[in-house]
């Protein structure tokens, strides 16, 4: 027994199933939107059915019609999308939804029967290599953060300085761990356990929490403050420009970034901050490290798995790396910073191609329903007489009595089209010029 898709979960149900719980199968080539859902704030999602298919009552059909190509009238719905989601909402409704006799009364550009073939069939080609051309552009993010681990990687295990160091005879790096190489290894608390409130008021401490912690940056947009008598109580987790703060709970454990403000701060418990000798250790350097693949996978071993992974103190203390000379870590800063600024350039060229794709589909959609993205054919029936039968064959239709639904109970029902075509004045030029 052939099955059938079960829209709302993708599922596939049999049509026993179909029968006994009174569902419409809706044939292959129907036309589906949804009208009642959460996504209707931004978007107006159309397809086109494939295989037979059963819907809940979110979402609306149109089925193929003799008097129009069931793709031209899903591209017109695509493109009428702005003004869907504007004129045909429901108002004072828990989730959004589009009214139907609404959307039912939007009027749409009609086009010949055989220029809606030619424009569909265009709109199918275009529209494929706008398609192809957005997913090779969504793998570059992947790409970059590849490359950004790699550089990490080969910067702190020697590979990036290797002919560097060989040119100028320097040995192999020594080991050592955080607490050797720093002054200062310590994380912040909890204000409500000392007492302290938060304020609304910059002139009081700025505290920073694991959210604040980026990988190789501050995340600072949104700030908090508490009140400065919690330095009193906290004195050794106060922070200074340049001090060094890694994650320890939750699920950001490993990010690390440098603290590059002047700002009176301080620190909570998920929040390490390491303040490194620099007689000794860079503090760049040491970030690169622990955002580096080996830093963070160590980092994560030595996670304690209770409500919320935990990083213990001594964890990072005696967290070991590799220690190169300071000249040779000054070299490694400043290569890792022109290969990120590199991949920085082609990040910022790949979110303005991806903004510039976002365009095409609405400017292809808009310029084929305006008449202009294939040639028209004078040979063509006029859309206005194409309005006239489709008037004709809904006159007739309603002047039939209905069937009781119980007798077509799980068949495959004749949906009535929807009437979301233009007046005459509203069809091409052209075409109102033969009028």
């Amino acid at each position: 027994m052939k099955s059938v898709v079960l829209v709302t979960t993708e599922d596939r149900i049999s049509r026993f199933a179909t029968t006994n719980a009174g569902m419409t199968v809706l044939p292959e080539g129907s036309v589906l939107m949804v009208t009642r859902s959460g996504i209707l704030s931004h978007t107006f999602p159309v397809l086109i059915t494939r295989i037979p298919t059963a819907i809940n009552q979110d979402i609306k059909a149109v089925l193929p019609s003799s008097f129009l190509d069931g793709r031209y009238l899903a591209y017109n719905l695509r493109s009428k999308e702005r003004e869907i989601l504007r004129s045909c909402t429901k108002e004072g409704t828990t989730v959004a939804s589009v009214e139907t006799n609404l959307l039912e009364n939007l009027p749409l550009p009609l086009a010949p029967l055989n220029e809606q073939k030619r424009i569909a069939d265009k709109l199918d080609a275009v529209l494929a290599r706008v398609d192809a051309c957005r997913e090779r552009l969504d793998r570059i993010p992947a790409i970059l953060k590849r490359f950004r681990q790699s550089v990490l990687a080969a910067a702190t295990s020697g590979k990036l300085t290797e002919e560097w160091r060989t040119v100028r005879r320097l040995k192999e790096w020594p080991s050592s761990t955080v607490g050797e190489s720093s002054s200062l290894v310590t994380k912040g608390a909890s204000p409500k356990w000392q007492g302290i409130s938060y304020v609304d008021d910059p002139s009081q401490t700025l505290f920073v929490t694991s959210e604040n912690v980026g990988q190789g940056q501050m995340l600072l947009n949104e700030k908090k403050y508490v009140e400065n008598e919690f330095n009193k109580k906290q004195a050794r987790s106060m922070l200074k420009r340049g001090d060094v703060l890694t994650n320890i709970v939750g699920a950001s454990i490993g990010r690390a970034a440098i603290y590059d403000r002047d700002v009176l701060a301080n620190i909570n418990q998920a929040v390490c901050v390491i303040r490194v000798d620099d007689s000794k250790l860079s503090n760049k350097f040491l970030m690169y490290f622990l955002n580096s693949p080996q830093g963070v996978a160590n980092i994560i071993g030595g996670a304690v798995e209770v409500a919320r992974a935990n990083v213990s103190l001594g964890t990072i203390s005696n967290l070991a790396f590799k220690l190169p000379t300071l000249d040779e870590q000054t070299e490694i800063v400043r290569r890792v910073e022109d290969l990120f600024a590199y991949a920085n350039r082609l990040e910022a060229r790949y979110t303005a191609s991806r903004a510039l794709v976002e365009t095409l589909t609405p400017a292809l959609l808009a310029k084929a329903f305006r008449g202009e993205l294939v040639p028209q054919d004078p040979n063509d029936e006029p859309a206005s007489v194409l309005l006239e039968r489709i008037r004709a064959s809904r006159a007739d239709t309603q002047a039939k009595p209905k069937q009781r639904r119980s007798a077509d109970r799980g068949k495959p029902v004749e949906l009535e089209l929807l009437p979301m075509v233009a007046e005459p004045q509203s069809v091409y030029r052209r075409q109102k010029r033969r009028g």
